[in-house]
């Protein structure tokens, strides 16, 4: 997940979805206020074998099934960026200085930074095999993975084929236990070679000024276009859905550019910030023409070579139940419309709001289609193959106050410029505001159950992201990311329950929802020395031998995807004629599952 999420004044996201897992866990957006009460369904077919002669299943009308990233799982990588800003004793003081008050972050204490290890080993074929046969055993019929770009092009422009046949032989052993797969082409992180992070930004021999510096610069852009073009015509006879980036805005924007806690550390840049979102979104439009160019084999022979997307962070989000109320509600409307919107506007309508971002923040002017500073990019229209949703929880987002001494605090962080090149009356400018830390305010702030990463869970938020992307876009969704930090085991089960709930009534409304995907089948790697635990199977990340322990989770989810097989199974026998009026779930199913594992209302 990669996800740091922050309850300061950027609102971030880095780590557990994963570290993405999402997590990179809110740190509040604005830490200086540290405010504390404060296409297409028929496209989807089961290759079975990757034998001579290649099985083919019947077109799979919904995807099920888990998803990984590739630094949070695997082990063994110590040359991307995140290796070092974990591992830089510079940086893990300055993070753990940063996040030392306990209203800031998750509430949870202060943040020690370490790599990610051995993770779970998953980079080698005994632990990866028996993976997949536990999704395989649970009735997944696919699984999404990522391609670590620090193992494939170590330095630049040099590849390393081993590596690239080690993915490969991982994506054959998906295909023969009929797991389709789903590539993440850049789950986060970036090779050192393209960004170490600076330790001492205004030195000039820093080794972040030998590296590309990232998604800042245009030549990381390059870079990246350049390793789609090598890995696309390697895995293109095995992989037919693509994932671009995982959340461009909620983990790489706000997460490194301005919560300080994320690679590369850089804390209220916002003038970076709208330089790395630019260059994002060209990254994407980029990466989606070449995999359209070079994709010309239809790897699961349903007729379409390619979908592409991205994962895109998202929220349920309502104005702060405190202090001005109508301040609020425009700092809400700002982060919906910065956090949830902003990139999908530009990957399907072209639509760059320069406007919103220069201060139409200031009076919540979005899309003001007659400003000057608004464009339209004819060339970024319609990138989109699918909307890939990450949704986790529901978010309270509060106007911040305007007696906030932001400059002193700012200055502290070594890793930054100045905020911005032109003073804003709301200090947390296109992010709109800043996140209620209700872990930290458990008992002095109104809210529905938290996770153990202080997260509120809002299954209706999902249902309603769904319907806003289905009537604003028009788009297939695929639901990339889902899940929970739960060590007690006492709530995965009914969040699980309670989630596929809400995707069906979205698909009963009419939303064209391709799948649905957990974070994620095991413990891993998450957002530093947390221990937060989001996985199906529990693994105690101490135990040399990483056993994976089954949890009660693994019967709800493998209950209702069971279910839902068998009503597959049932549609096809009574000659249903086209996938998309077929029903995947039923209300029967869920009230059973319900009954037997929990839900959360």
């Amino acid at each position: 997940m990669l996800n740091i999420r922050c309850n300061s004044l950027a609102s971030v996201f880095i780590m557990p979805t994963s570290i993405s897992m999402v997590f990179i866990l809110l740190f509040s957006t604005f830490i200086l206020l540290s405010f504390s009460p404060t296409a297409y369904l028929n496209s989807q077919l089961i290759t079975l074998s990757l034998a001579s002669t290649t099985t083919i299943a019947e077109p799979a009308p919904f995807f099920w099934g888990a998803v990984t990233s590739p630094y949070e799982v695997e082990g063994g990588i110590t040359n991307n960026d995140w290796a070092y800003f974990t591992t830089n004793k510079t940086i893990i003081e300055r993070v753990s200085n940063l996040t030392e008050n306990p209203n800031i972050g998750l509430g949870l204490g202060s943040v020690h930074l370490h790599p990610a290890g051995n993770a779970i080993k998953e980079w080698e074929p005994a632990y990866y095999l028996a993976d997949f046969d536990r999704a395989k055993s649970m009735g997944m019929n696919s699984f999404i993975i990522g391609i670590e770009w620090a193992r494939i092009e170590p330095f630049k422009g040099q590849y390393d084929q081993e590596a690239i046949n080690h993915y490969k032989e991982m994506i054959a052993a998906m295909r023969e236990r009929g797991l389709t797969p789903l590539i993440t082409i850049n789950h986060f992180t970036l090779p050192q070679w393209v960004l170490t992070p600076p330790v001492n930004i205004s030195d000039s021999t820093d080794p972040y000024y030998k590296s590309l510096r990232g998604w800042e610069s245009n030549d990381t852009v390059d870079a990246y276009v350049e390793y789609v073009k090598r890995i696309v015509p390697e895995f293109k006879d095995q992989v037919d859905h693509w994932l671009t980036m995982n959340e461009p805005v909620g983990s790489v924007t706000i997460g490194g550019y301005l919560s300080g806690v994320s690679s590369p550390g850089f804390f209220h840049d916002y003038d970076r910030t709208r330089d790395v979102l630019h260059n994002l979104i060209v990254a994407h439009v980029r990466a989606y023409d070449a995999i359209t160019y070079l994709d010309d084999i239809d790897a699961d022979l349903d007729g379409i070579p390619k979908n592409v997307g991205f994962k895109n962070l998202m929220y349920d989000v309502r104005p702060a139940l405190i202090d001005n109320y109508t301040q609020n509600v425009l700092a809400a409307k700002d982060f919906a419309y910065f956090m949830n919107d902003y990139f999908l506007n530009a990957v399907v309508d072209g639509e760059e709001d320069l406007h919103y971002l220069n201060g139409g923040f200031e009076t919540g002017d979005i899309q003001n289609t007659n400003a000057s500073d608004f464009i339209i990019h004819s060339n970024w229209k319609n990138k989109l193959d699918f909307v890939g949703v990450d949704y986790y929880n529901r978010v309270d987002i509060l106007f911040p106050p305007s007696n906030t001494n932001q400059n002193n605090r700012i200055t502290t962080a070594p890793v930054t410029t100045a905020i911005t090149s032109t003073p804003a009356s709301n200090p947390a400018q296109f992010l709109g505001g800043i996140q209620i830390n209700k872990a930290a305010n458990n008992s002095t702030y109104p809210h529905g159950i938290l996770s153990d990463s202080g997260w509120e869970i809002y299954p209706k938020g999902l249902y309603d992201i769904l319907v806003h992307i289905e009537k604003k876009w028009n788009k297939p969704i695929l639901i990339t990311e889902n899940g929970i930090a739960d060590s007690s085991e006492n709530l995965r089960s009914a969040f699980i329950v309670s989630h596929i709930e809400q995707v069906k009534r979205a698909m009963d409304s009419g939303v064209d929802v391709l799948g649905y995907f957990h974070w994620t089948l095991t413990d891993n790697y998450d957002f530093p020395n947390l221990g937060l635990k989001f996985g199906l199977y529990s693994v105690d990340l101490n135990d040399p031998n990483l056993v994976r322990h089954e949890t009660n989770s693994v019967n709800a989810y493998k209950f209702i995807i069971n279910q839902s097989n068998s009503l597959i199974a049932q549609n096809n026998n009574n000659n249903a004629t086209s996938n998309l009026n077929k029903v995947i779930i039923t209300d029967s199913i869920i009230s059973r599952a319900a009954q037997l594992y929990g839900a959360i209302y």
